[in-house]
C-alpha cells in the first residue's frame, strides 16, 4: 500500500508541475526588464515585452542617459581629431525608442534562442566645444544640438525564466544601420568680428569626419553647424534581469 501511495502521490506531483508549468506559459505572456550592463555607460535602459505566440514576441525597449561627459574618452579620441574638439569638455546624452520582434526556437513561451528584428530612433543631445585660433590664441565655440538618426538591425540572444518568475535576457550579438541628421548652434557672449568669424568659419570647415558630411554658417553673433550620414550601432553583451507576469 504505501508503494502505491507512493505512486499516486508522485503522479500527481508530476502532473501538477507540468499543469503549473503549462499555466506559466499560458498566462504569463508579459515580462519587464532592465538592462544590468547599461549602469556601466551611465545610462538607464528598460524593456517591456509581451507573447503574441508561443514563439513569437513583440518587444519596445527604452534606454536614456543625462547629458554628460563621454565615457571611454581614449577610444573616442581615435575617432574625433583633437585638434578641432575638446574631448574633456564634450558632452553627450540620448534618448532611444527600439521596437522588435522575437522569433524563438525554443521550446516554451518567451524562452530560448530567439533572432530579434528591430528598429530604433535615437536622438542625441551634445555640447560640442569647436577650439579655433584667433590673435595667437585658442578660443572655443561651444555648439549645442541635436542628432536624430533611424535605423534598422537584427539581434541574437538567450532568454531563460529562473526562479519561476524572474526572467534572464542575455543579448548576444546586433547590429543597427540607418541614417542620421544633426543641428547644432553656437551663440557668441559678444559680437565677433569679421576676423574672428573668418578664423571660426576656417576651422569649422577643416572638420572631417567621414563618412559624415558638414555644413557651416558663421555670423558676428555666432554660427550653425550641420550633420548629415550614416548611423552604425552594435547591441552586444547585454544582461538584462526582469519579472515575469
Amino acid at each position: 500500500m504505501r508503494t502505491v501511495k507512493f505512486l499516486l502521490l508522485a503522479f500527481f506531483a508530476i502532473s501538477f508541475a507540468t499543469s503549473y508549468s503549462q499555466m506559466v506559459d499560458i498566462f504569463n505572456k508579459n515580462n519587464i526588464k532592465v538592462n544590468l550592463s547599461s549602469f556601466a555607460f551611465k545610462n538607464i535602459s528598460l524593456q517591456y515585452e509581451r507573447s503574441v505566440a508561443k514563439h513569437v514576441s513583440v518587444a519596445l525597449g527604452f534606454r536614456t542617459e543625462p547629458k554628460g561627459t563621454i565615457p571611454l574618452q581614449s577610444i573616442a579620441s581615435n575617432v574625433f581629431d583633437e585638434s578641432d574638439f575638446d574631448l574633456n569638455n564634450l558632452k553627450l546624452g540620448n534618448t532611444a525608442i527600439t521596437p522588435e520582434v522575437r522569433f524563438y526556437v525554443g521550446r516554451g513561451r518567451n524562452r530560448g534562442f530567439y533572432i530579434a528584428p528591430y528598429g530604433r530612433y535615437a536622438n542625441f543631445s551634445l555640447s560640442l566645444p569647436v577650439t579655433y585660433q584667433y590673435n595667437s590664441q585658442t578660443k572655443e565655440a561651444i555648439f549645442d544640438g541635436h542628432i536624430n538618426s533611424f535605423s534598422g538591425g537584427v539581434m541574437f540572444g538567450m532568454q531563460y525564466t529562473v526562479a519561476r518568475i524572474v526572467v534572464l535576457d542575455i543579448w548576444i550579438l546586433g547590429g543597427h544601420y540607418g541614417s542620421s541628421k544633426g543641428n547644432a548652434t553656437f551663440t557668441a557672449g559678444q559680437q565677433l568680428s569679421q576676423q574672428e568669424q573668418q578664423a571660426l568659419a576656417d576651422q569649422l570647415n577643416s572638420i572631417s569626419l567621414k563618412p559624415f558630411t558638414f555644413t557651416s554658417t558663421v555670423n558676428a553673433s555666432g554660427g550653425t553647424l550641420q550633420s548629415n550620414g550614416p548611423w552604425v550601432g552594435v547591441r552586444a553583451l547585454g544582461v538584462n534581469l526582469g519579472i515575469r507576469f
